[in-house]
């Protein structure tokens, strides 16, 4: 697992259930806003919980929220007075009123009509009216696009949120490429107009997608190590992380720089952590240490599951490492997941192709 590097060791097959919790119960990925309870006699008050005397109790916060952001979030309490901001880390639950068309569109989602909840979240788009809440729903439209395959839709989605707010709870969300090798002809030509936007976010999805092309992989690699320096944690961070695509398409990932990177891992917010575990993952099973590959792919669809094309991808190479050190039992089940939770992906068809082998 991040964290916990043991070299080549052997890991029993126990490992990956704990491998798959430990993801889990580590990830924290930001809180959903939830839609107020129409039950609720203050349903016209938002509402939050908190966590207060360092993490071991919860206050809740009603009234109205003014601002929500990467930093913090400000409500003007329900008993009156002026605003109060509380750090965004200690936020644990928010409800707040939506519109019909946002509800929908969370009810969509969650059934897995990805289609029409975006089609509905653009409806709520058009019409909301708080700034907050209408970074919210360009965070969903973020995962529908993923969902959908649309990497173009998810980035111009993206680069308007980091606009809105530079230090997004949805960091997460950025749909940086994290394979090795050259992206699609029509998202290379897309970086460079990125380029021209000039933010930080928008510089470091440029990179992320010229890195292996020939006429922009100089300048995107000097980007990144730039980019390296900045004092957002989030960019700062996935900077570095990005970096190490290019060092494993060079060849062998040393021991010491594995365990560099497992460091790194290890600084970085736990919703961050998905993309660059698998390019470390990847460094392992390079080296043929299948179970720590398999550990750290699983990171991928443990924090980044709406990111469809990635999280099959890194949940089947998972299984593949599973299979060849002999977990064949775990390794059955992650492929029959990926036909179930990721059935447009072109790893969706591979894994079919295992699990009809399997029953031959």
């Amino acid at each position: 697992m991040p964290g916990h590097f043991v070299g080549s060791q052997a890991v029993p097959g126990r490992y990956l259930r704990t491998a798959c919790l430990w993801c889990l119960l580590t990830a924290s990925t930001p809180p959903l806003v939830r839609a107020a309870d129409e039950t609720n006699s203050e349903e016209s008050a938002d509402r939050v919980i908190l966590l207060v005397n360092e993490g071991s109790g919860r206050v809740t916060i009603t009234g109205r929220i003014t601002d929500y952001t990467g930093k913090a979030i400000s409500i003007v309490p329900r008993v009156g007075g002026s605003a109060r901001d509380y750090d965004a880390s200690l936020v644990v639950d928010v409800q707040t009123s939506q519109l019909p068309a946002h509800v929908e569109g969370m009810k969509l989602f969650r059934q897995r009509e990805f289609a029409k909840a975006r089609a509905s979240f653009e409806d709520a788009l058009n019409l909301e009216e708080r700034p907050w809440v209408r970074r919210e729903i360009l965070a969903m439209l973020i995962r529908c696009a993923q969902r959908e395959g649309d990497t173009a839709a998810a980035i111009a989605r993206f680069l308007v949120l980091v606009r809105s707010d530079p230090e997004t709870r949805h960091w997460n969300l950025a749909p940086l490429a994290w394979g090795i090798g050259p992206s699609s002809p029509e998202l290379r030509a897309a970086a460079t107009g990125w380029k021209r936007q000039k933010t930080d976010a928008s510089r470091l999805l440029a990179a992320s997608y010229l890195l292996f092309d020939p006429a922009g992989e100089v300048d995107s690699l000097l980007e990144l190590r730039e980019l390296a320096t900045q004092l957002s944690p989030n960019v700062s961070a996935l900077a570095r992380a990005q970096q190490w695509r290019k060092r494993l398409a060079e060849g062998n990932v040393t021991p010491d720089e594995r365990r560099s990177w497992q460091s790194q891992l290890l600084q970085m917010r736990g919703p961050l952590r998905g993309g660059p575990s698998y390019v470390l993952g990847m460094a392992h099973r390079k080296v043929q240490d299948h179970n720590l590959a398999a550990a750290c792919l699983l990171w991928v669809p443990a924090t980044m599951p709406d990111d469809a094309l990635l999280a099959a991808q890194a949940q089947r190479d998972a299984a593949q490492s599973l299979a060849t050190v002999g977990q064949r039992a775990e390794a059955r089940i992650l492929f029959q997941e990926i036909v179930d939770r990721y059935a447009q992906t072109p790893a969706a068809a591979d894994a079919a192709k295992v699990l009809k082998s399997l029953d031959e």
